[in-house]
């Protein structure tokens, strides 16, 4: 969550410089590098999960069923991988990556003026 409005702390290994194409070029690697981690990871839970109905594995105590946990791992990766295709046709396109989630909800409270 923190990652998709950019609430993270940042450490940017390699500056800046004021070149527009060079942070492109930093981002699109950045997210190529997610894209190929979040695809295999779709890859290994499908196929785990594919071996978890073959050799019925479940927990021990209430025998759930993992299968459709794998499922769900899947799925939540392979909507990840998406989202990071289309920022990366963004980025390739120049259309700015903006994040429209405000923090509302904190109040004057959350802020330290001290």
């Amino acid at each position: 969550m923190a990652w998709r409005i950019g609430g993270h702390i940042v450490v940017d290994l390699l500056p800046d410089y004021g070149l527009k194409w060079l942070t492109v070029f930093r981002d699109l690697i950045v997210r190529f590098i997610g894209i190929v981690i979040f695809g295999l990871l779709t890859w290994r839970a499908w196929l785990r999960a594919d071996d978890a109905e073959l050799f019925n594995e479940a927990t021990n105590m209430l025998e759930v069923p993992f299968q459709p946990l794998f499922w769900v791992l899947s799925a939540a990766a392979a909507f990840h991988t998406v989202v990071l295709c289309a920022e990366s046709i963004f980025l390739v396109v120049g259309k700015p990556l903006e994040h429209h989630m405000a923090w509302t909800s904190m109040g004057d409270e959350a802020s330290s003026d001290n």
